[in-house]
């Protein structure tokens, strides 16, 4: 009774967000007659009005420039709209109310589900594939889901729309984000850049500086030995010998599986991708 009570009340946020008359919002509704959401519906009320209002002139900026729809949409219980995944979830209301930009519809869209904290980060469409393929999703993931777990739900989304925006100019420039080409924020490429840094001249020239100086000291505590005996060693001989078990090393790798509650899982079905989880 609950969950249906929470899917008409989402239904009825989607009907009033596609029937105010909002000034602001007039140029989001992109094909008169047809269902369409805002590039942001919090139907789950984790955002101010100020913070949702910023969002979304956040998201309507990236379409504009790129040509390429983001969207965020929280929910209490993604099974409202299926009870099969998080991703059918996001992909039935992604199909619902026609997300995307342009001729195939390209665009990326966040689902966040307060109930079990799931969420579902699913694409569409072939440029959406390539600027945020599986491995370039489930890096991105990194910036905002730890936001997300400490309900910093603002700042998590600012982060998400951040990083798309810089996905998509990585696919501009024709090297889309994936294990070989790691995306990393401002801070993070200053830090590699210094252990790059450190690394190719500063440890070497310190290696080299010590070396010289043990070398140097050697060298100055040689001394010439009048004796035969001093330059011959004698003969080693043990009169005891044992074996003694001292103890075994033991290293565990925990195998993920698919099925992990907490684990990211990847999906694919009709030009939709996605990478699902726990937060």
């Amino acid at each position: 009774m609950m969950r249906k009570i929470k899917g008409m009340a989402f239904t009825l946020i989607l009907a009033v967000a596609m029937l105010v008359p909002a000034a602001a919002y007039a140029e989001v509704i992109q094909v008169p007659g047809e269902p369409q959401l805002y590039h942001v519906t919090d139907a789950a009320d984790v955002l101010t009005s100020s913070e949702e209002q910023a969002l979304e002139e956040q998201a309507w900026a990236i379409e504009d420039e790129y040509g390429f729809g983001v969207y965020i949409v929280t929910l209490y219980d993604y099974r409202d709209y299926s009870e099969a995944s998080v991703f059918d979830a996001a992909v039935s209301i992604y199909q619902q109310y026609t997300l995307g930009a342009g001729e195939g519809d390209d665009g990326l869209l966040l689902l966040l589900s307060l109930d079990d904290r799931d969420y579902s980060l699913i694409v569409h469409g072939d440029y959406g594939n390539y600027a945020f393929n599986d491995e370039g999703r489930a890096l991105m993931t990194d910036f905002f889901l730890d936001d997300f777990a400490n309900d910093y739900w603002y700042a998590g989304f600012a982060e998400f729309l951040t990083w798309s925006e810089t996905y998509l100019d990585a696919a501009a420039a024709g090297n889309p984000y994936s294990d070989a080409n790691i995306p990393m924020s401002k801070d993070d490429a200053a830090s590699a850049a210094g252990m790059y840094l450190l690394a190719v001249i500063i440890i070497p020239f310190i290696v080299m500086f010590v070396v010289i100086r043990v070398m140097d000291a050697k060298m100055k505590s040689v001394a010439t030995a009048t004796e035969a005996s001093h330059y011959v060693s004698g003969a080693l001989q043990l009169s005891h010998k044992y074996d003694t078990y001292s103890h075994t090393d033991r290293t565990s790798v925990r195998i993920q599986n698919d099925d992990d509650d907490n684990g990211p899982r990847t999906s694919h079905s009709g030009g939709f991708s996605g990478t699902s989880g726990k937060f």
